[in-house]
Order: C-alpha cells, then structure tokens, then sequence
C-alpha cells in the first residue's frame, strides 16, 4: 500500500476495513503516518498521512469503528477529514440514525463557531 501511495504522490489516504486490534499510531520506515482503529478484526478505519504531512497533523481521533477523523494544521487553516464507512441499507433505522448521529456530534465537536 505504501508504494503505491508514494507512486501516486497521495498526502493522505482514507482507509476502510483496516481490520487491525488495537488503535495505533505507527512512523513507517519512510517516514509516513498510519493511523488506525481498534476493530477486533473486523471493519476499522484509519489514515496513511505522508511524512511531508506529519507536522500538521493536530489530532486523530477514533469515534468508532466506522468514523475515524484527522485534524491538520496548514499555514494556520484547520483542516478536518472524516473517513467514514456507512451503514448499507441492509442495517434497520435505528442503526442508521444512530450512525447519522454519531457523525454529526463528530463533526460539531470539532467546527469553529
């Protein structure tokens, strides 16, 4: 995965079905940022940050196993990125509304007002 981040100049990645335990923060040999959930083996999400990035980054944070953010800073803007892994239609309404809610508390947590 690593070289075919490099070999597409991609800065930071959004990652689905990581399918790791534990939550990690892990510096790659080349420098790079991979940040992923607790998922017991099962969904998770996480980031591939590239090492020119890696100074910006201000927070990761795991909401769940289907929401994962990063917060960066880039010549004083704040950027927020939300990798999300949605609920299929398969799931009854009150995964979906929970899943919606969960998503915007995310979100308001971190807006500037």
């Amino acid at each position: 995965m690593e070289k075919e981040f490099e070999k597409n100049e991609i800065d930071i990645l959004g990652l689905a079905e990581v399918r790791r335990k534990n939550e990690t923060i892990l510096e790659t040999k080349k420098g790079h940022v991979w940040f992923y959930t607790d998922s017991d083996g099962h969904r998770g999400m996480g980031f591939l940050v590239s090492d020119k990035l890696k100074k910006n980054i201000k927070e990761f944070a795991n909401i769940n196993d289907r929401i994962a953010i990063v917060v960066l800073e880039i010549k004083k803007e704040r950027i927020i990125i939300i990798q999300v892994h949605a609920l299929t239609m398969g799931s009854n309404i009150e995964e979906i509304e929970e899943f919606y809610e969960t998503l915007n508390d995310a979100i308001d947590k971190r807006s500037v007002k």
